[in-house]
This record gives structure tokens, sequence and C-alpha cells, in this order.
């Protein structure tokens, strides 16, 4: 297996602000898709307010690699990484702030533009179940979750999951499953960077459902 699964690892960060949220999501940033919004102000995370620090937080070290609010955000250290990996996908400027004091490094809003339509259906075990809210048919839980590699063009180095099956939906649960090449794996595991978790493929588990 060339590839693993690419996840953050319980972060517990949040938009500071209902003006950073409302930015993120007017500019409808979808995986796969450019946006031609532009920001103003540099969007604004902390850590969230009404959960106890986890271990990662006592650490008193920079996460990272976080999901806030089903988007990816990253430190200029990992858009180096990939970066130098020639990983494809658009940065938008953010800050990022522990106790009202913010990091020392600069963190992008990240969104991958290239999708995949690699799930191997067949040996994959998944629940398919129609989605009150948006009307369509989803994806509520998958595991274990399997790839077929030769549906994978030109060996890239990050993608996110492509389709449900006759593309009845932007996924929620696939296209939020990033799929990196071991070798940035292996460069993420060895700069030890906090707020990174890397699965293998079969052993990723992922369930999703509207509350």
């Amino acid at each position: 297996m060339n590839y693993k699964i690419l996840v953050d690892s319980k972060s517990l960060y949040e938009f500071a602000d209902e003006k950073t949220r409302l930015s993120v999501f007017n500019a409808l940033i979808l995986s796969g898709k450019t946006t031609n919004y532009k920001f103003e102000e540099s969007l604004n995370i902390q850590v969230q307010k009404n959960i106890p620090d986890s271990n990662l937080e006592s650490e008193r070290k920079p996460v990272q690699f976080m999901t806030v609010g089903g988007k990816i955000f990253i430190s200029q250290t990992i858009r180096n990484i990939f970066e130098s990996h020639k990983v494809i996908g658009e940065y938008f400027s953010a800050q990022v702030k522990k106790e009202g004091i913010a990091f020392n490094e600069n963190y992008y809003l990240f969104n991958p533009l290239v999708g995949i339509d690699c799930l191997d259906y067949k040996n994959s075990t998944y629940r398919k179940e129609y989605d009150d809210w948006s009307k369509l048919y989803n994806i509520s839980q998958i595991s274990p979750l399997k790839i077929d590699e030769k549906k994978i063009p030109d060996n890239p180095s990050l993608f996110f999951l492509g389709q449900f099956p006759n593309k009845e939906n932007n996924n929620r649960i696939l296209d939020s499953i990033i799929i990196i090449r071991n070798d940035l794996a292996k460069k993420l595991l060895k700069s030890k960077l906090v707020g990174v978790n890397i699965f293998e493929i079969e052993k990723y588990e992922r369930s999703w459902k509207w509350k």
C-alpha cells in the first residue's frame, strides 16, 4: 500500500468569532474547487473554550494541523512540507491563538484541489442512508475503508477521497478523508509535528451523522 490517511489528533480548536466562521462558509470552499472569494483579513482560530485542555494542549506546543468547522488549518511548517512534495491546493492566511496569545508562526486554511474516486466499494464496508437535510443518500459510516490504487492516476502526494457511487452527493464523509503518499507521511512523522495523526488506510474508521 503506497498511501495512508492524514487526520488531526483532536486539537479542539474553533472559529474565534462569527465573522471568521461566516467568511469561511461564504467562500464556499469545497474540496476540489477553487474559490474567488477574497478574505479581507486573516481568519481567527482559537482553543475551544468549553472543553478542558487535552494532553496536546498541556504540552504548551503549537498544534500544527487541525480541523475547524470541517475545514483544514495548517501551519507554515506543514505548508512548506506540502509544497516540497508538490501538493496541489489553495492556502488562505489565518491566525491561531491560545489564551489570547497568537502562535509565532503563520497558519493557513488549506483547500485540497485533487479528489480521486478510488474507494474500493466492493471490499469496503459502509452504510448508506438517506439524509433528511440534503434529501440525498449519503455514507453514514465506513469501516474498514479500502481503496483501489489502480484508480489513482499520476501518483499524487495528497488528495481527498472522491465521490459516492453515481455522484449522488458531494459526500460529507468521503471528501473529508485526506489520503497521502508514503513519502509525505514519513516526512510529516519525522518532523514530529503536534496534531498530525497518520493511519493505515484499512485501520481507519469513520462515522458521520447530523445531530
